[in-house]
């Protein structure tokens, strides 16, 4: 939120989906704030080409991670973050294509258990609010159908709600004539609120009770790519398909070691090595590791001990956990190879 009302909405993009993707929040705010953005800057578009790129990258880890039978678990699309997100744009379809009745019954869907007095309820019956507000667009056709469906005790609470959005007289007529013949205090505090929603021309949206998120933009470019947004994606994208070997200072030979794990070329990657380590061992262990966890590294400043032997200092990131590994490298016949590895502590 900070960042959006300093203007830096590329960084609040990263903020959100790291929250929705890599924290797995639950919290539909979040999802929706996201579609606001791209819907509000006509670039729905994007937004659903970087859903595809998300849904396509998980399935690659998980897969990775448990092998292709994950296919046949029943809830295999359980993994899919984006989810809420889609559910989002469907209900926001069916406002564009004018599909009232659809909406109205999305409305009543649980009618008896959503107080849209209270922010929590709106926040855990976000379908429902997400439906009132695509038929507010058509006030005219939305406030009969509305007006059709009530039961004139509190299980008409949401619909209150819906047509406090519409906003137009015949609404408030309705919610007036309500108020007067309320039947109890959880009816009247549903009405209340709704009546004090009438006539408002934006109905502010809050990121949390009583925090609200600044005025949406209209004019601002927002990511394209999952590359633009998740700094790991961007890292593996910025990776070659094949390794070129270059053994000719201890710098390259450890980018050719490093890059030769990142996209397994086990030849590539023994040709690094010298003949005195155990080359499949180290290999392994390497993939095993860069399986389960994203595989970074920073090379420090080679040190040349003497004209033939050189040691680096590289700093290791595999997932949330850093540490810093020694190699050391010796020249045989023009050739820099990794000689020893030791953990540093």
């Amino acid at each position: 939120m900070c960042l959006e009302y300093l203007g830096r909405y590329n960084e609040a993009v990263q903020s959100y989906y790291k929250a929705v993707i890599r924290s797995f929040s639950s919290n539909p705010t979040i999802h929706i704030r996201l579609v606001d953005l791209y819907q509000n800057t006509g670039q729905t578009v994007a937004l659903e080409k970087i859903l595809d790129e998300i849904d396509t990258y998980v399935i690659k880890q998980v897969v990775k991670e448990h092998g292709p039978k994950i296919y046949d678990d029943p809830d295999f699309d359980e993994h899919f973050a984006t989810k809420t997100i889609r559910r989002v744009l469907e209900i926001r379809r069916l406002g564009e294509q004018k599909e009232l009745n659809a909406l109205v019954e999305l409305i009543l869907a649980d009618r008896a258990g959503a107080y849209p007095d209270r922010y929590r309820d709106r926040r855990q019956h976000w379908q429902e609010t997400e439906a009132a507000k695509a038929l507010s667009q058509y006030p005219d056709k939305a406030v009969g159908l509305l007006k059709a469906k009530m039961k004139g005790n509190v299980e008409d609470k949401i619909i209150y709600y819906a047509l406090a959005l519409c906003g137009t007289d015949e609404a408030k007529s309705i919610l007036e004539d309500e108020a007067k013949k309320v039947k109890n205090c959880w009816q009247e505090m549903a009405l209340s609120y709704s009546l004090n929603l009438l006539g408002k021309t934006e109905v502010p949206f809050e990121a949390d009770e009583g925090t609200f998120f600044p005025r949406l933009p209209t004019d601002v470019k927002l990511p394209k790519r999952l590359a633009e947004i998740d700094e790991d994606v961007a890292f593996e994208e910025s990776l070659p398909k094949t390794v070129e070997v270059d053994l000719s200072t201890p710098d390259s030979t450890l980018k050719t070691f490093f890059t030769s794990v990142l996209i397994e070329q086990r030849e590539a990657f023994y040709k690094c090595i010298a003949d005195s380590l155990e080359r499949d061992e180290i290999y392994e262990d390497l993939i095993q590791e860069t399986q389960r966890h994203k595989l970074k590294y920073q090379l420090s400043q080679a040190i040349y001990v003497t004209d033939d032997t050189a040691k680096i200092q590289v700093s290791l990131t595999l997932g949330d956990k850093t540490g810093d590994v020694l190699f050391i490298l010796r020249n045989t016949k023009s050739k820099w190879l990794v000689a020893d590895i030791k953990e540093s502590r």
